[in-house]
């Protein structure tokens, strides 16, 4: 399994010891290349939480997404089901060039047999190790909180129940400035641009 995860998590080595120097900000990917943003949302003794996930190109053009409501037990069992549901998700994509982000530093060690992974979220993660497979240009990499704002609003949002079904057609402004702010190539402009 390790080698499987090498081939496609290629940034692995410099994830953990060079943390200082993540973007602090969404990056925009290579020409011909694709960015996932995952994020999960959990309040403390919760049931359940909310999930999201964003593609864009490498401009930044929202090109697809998904939102959920998953049973959750804690905070990472919330972000592993996001990263789940990502490739599930954005299966269609799997023969692109596509790097995944999340905020969760401990998904990102335990993807790569780094981190200790407990009973409750072992099957997950294999679930996702074999999900992974099934991409053959895949990088999952960690960035700071402030560099995936964007998944994080729609999962709060998901949470909160204030996210209408068909927010994919109709972004919603706070969204809308979010994105407009990641990706300024992309040719939106904010009201506040």
């Amino acid at each position: 399994m390790t080698q499987n995860n090498s081939r496609w998590n290629q940034q692995s080595s410099n994830l953990y010891t060079e943390q200082r120097l993540l973007p602090q900000h969404w990056n925009p990917q290579t020409k011909n290349s694709f960015k996932i943003n995952i994020d999960g949302s959990f309040l403390e003794h919760a049931t359940e939480g909310a999930v999201a996930g964003i593609l864009r190109d490498a401009i930044g053009t929202l090109l697809d997404g998904f939102t959920g409501i998953v049973p959750a037990t804690s905070s990472l069992h919330t972000e592993l089901q996001a990263l789940l549901q990502a490739l599930q998700a954005f299966v269609a994509w799997r023969n692109e060039h596509i790097v995944l982000e999340t905020d969760s530093l401990l998904i990102v060690k335990m993807l790569n047999e780094q981190g200790q992974v407990g009973w409750e979220d072992e099957a997950a993660v294999h679930e996702a190790q074999i999900r992974l497979a099934h991409y053959s240009k895949i990088t999952v990499a960690h960035c700071n909180r402030t560099a995936n704002q964007a998944a994080d609003w729609i999962a709060k949002a998901q949470r909160q129940k204030s996210l209408f079904s068909s927010w994919l057609m109709r972004l919603p402004q706070p969204l809308w400035e979010l994105l407009c702010f990641d990706a300024p190539l992309s040719g939106c402009r904010s009201k506040n641009s």
